[in-house]
């Protein structure tokens, strides 16, 4: 019995920690098949924890984020002057996560309003 315990006590904690992994690994080294394009309308910008930039789109439920940002020399003004309330593509990363389990992480890796580039991490564009 006590060998049963310890067997299933050590698979789930080894399950934990790869769910763990894939969820929160770093996005490094971004390349254009590592992205799907999520159009819409942005509708609020803000600024989250850790000098993030918040986009929030028209009929899509979760915000998508800039990932440091505030730091990458963007900031609410401009964007909100440039953005807000426009039709804008955004370049997200595919990642099946169990927080994402539609495969589109909300990180942005590019995004295009008119088709003028305001940011782009993507390596070979």
């Amino acid at each position: 019995m006590k060998y049963f315990f310890w067997t299933i006590s050590i698979t789930l904690f080894v399950v934990f920690l790869v769910l763990f992994w894939i969820t929160f690994r770093p996005i490094k080294n971004v390349t254009a098949e590592d992205v799907v394009q999520v159009e819409g309308i942005v509708t609020d910008i803000y600024q989250g924890s850790g000098n993030d930039i918040y986009f929030k789109i028209k009929q899509v439920e979760r915000p998508f984020y800039i990932n440091r940002g505030m730091k990458l020399g963007l900031y609410l003004d401009s964007l909100n002057n440039t953005v807000l309330n426009k039709r804008v593509i955004l370049h997200s990363i595919k990642r099946w996560t169990p927080l994402t389990t539609d495969g589109i992480h909300p990180h942005i890796s590019k995004l295009v309003v008119d088709d003028k580039v305001i940011f782009n991490e993507i390596e070979d564009q």
